[in-house]
């Protein structure tokens, strides 16, 4: 079975970094794990995967920087994944979140017909996560988020980042203020970026 605790040392890394950078105490982080594409073999987001180890696709994981608590939002398919796609040590995850050190598993939104969330599935797909992030922004506090250095990743990211703006107020403006770089090194530092 995989250590999950190199994982969750790195995310209270990042929380550290975060508070150190920002001032800021309260928030949250949000971090996108890569979509799988039909003509491309899937890879896992560097950032996610260095900051939870998993390595499926469609996730979405949420850090809150007071408590540390975390939440990952899993897609609910119509169709069992594991009859298409190796999935891996992530049905470990999928029965006791504890495994890889994540505090609460959520369902992402409604069921997804198939097994693969494709980039421009329908924001009911996304309602429970998009809920989660339009309560943190009302309380006035942060979202903090990581975008990949890789073209592909990096454009992924930003679409999810516009449709989920689109049903959440201020929260276009909220990330802007708090964008984070991440470098691909093993010994990682997180930096400022500019707003974009």
């Amino acid at each position: 079975m995989q250590d999950f605790s190199l994982y969750s040392e790195r995310r209270t890394e990042l929380c550290q970094e975060i508070r150190k950078k920002y001032k800021k105490d309260n928030g949250i982080i949000l971090l996108c794990a890569n979509v799988e594409s039909d003509r491309i073999p899937f890879r896992q987001d560097s950032s996610f995967y260095y900051l939870t180890g998993l390595t499926e696709p469609g996730l979405f994981l949420t850090i809150d920087l007071e408590s540390q608590k975390t939440r990952l939002f899993i897609p609910k398919y119509t169709i069992d994944r594991k009859q298409w796609m190796a999935t891996g040590i992530f049905d470990f995850v999928c029965d006791e979140p504890s495994v890889a050190e994540i505090d609460e598993l959520v369902e992402l939104g409604d069921p997804i017909a198939g097994y693969t969330l494709h980039l421009y599935e329908n924001m009911n797909h996304f309602a429970h996560l998009t809920a989660f992030l339009k309560t943190t922004v009302l309380q006035n506090k942060p979202v903090f988020t990581l975008l990949s250095e890789a073209a592909q990743q990096y454009v992924q990211q930003r679409t999810y980042i516009t449709r989920f703006a689109a049903v959440v107020p201020s929260l276009a403006q909220s990330l802007e203020q708090q964008q984070l770089s991440s470098q691909a090194s093993v010994k990682r530092k997180f930096t400022v970026t500019s707003p974009m």
